[in-house]
């Protein structure tokens, strides 16, 4: 079953770089699209037990430390994601007048 994973996810990746670098206003791209909900959701689904065994395997201070490392990567990733977007439209703002 870890196998599939790792195979979904490789495939998740490489339609992550397609819609990254190719966006364009085509059938194809919103397949993509569509395939990478799909496929990202039904990975979700499926990690779930593999999840519960590598979790339930490790002492309760080692998941408590995972859980606080995953809060403060999500945090630092929203808030550069935030940075990224207000730096981009000031610099698009610019390049209109």
């Amino acid at each position: 079953m870890t196998s599939r994973l790792w195979a979904g996810f490789l495939i998740l990746v490489v339609n992550s770089g397609y819609l990254a670098v190719f966006a364009e206003a085509s059938l194809f791209y919103v397949a993509n699209v569509l395939l990478h909900l799909v496929l990202g959701v039904l990975l979700s689904i499926l990690a779930i037990p593999t999840a519960k065994r590598f979790f339930l395997r490790q002492p309760p201070q080692n998941v408590a430390w995972m859980v606080a490392g995953v809060a403060f990567a999500e945090n630092g990733a929203a808030r550069g994601a935030m940075g990224i977007d207000a730096v981009d439209w000031n610099r698009r703002r610019r390049l209109r007048q």
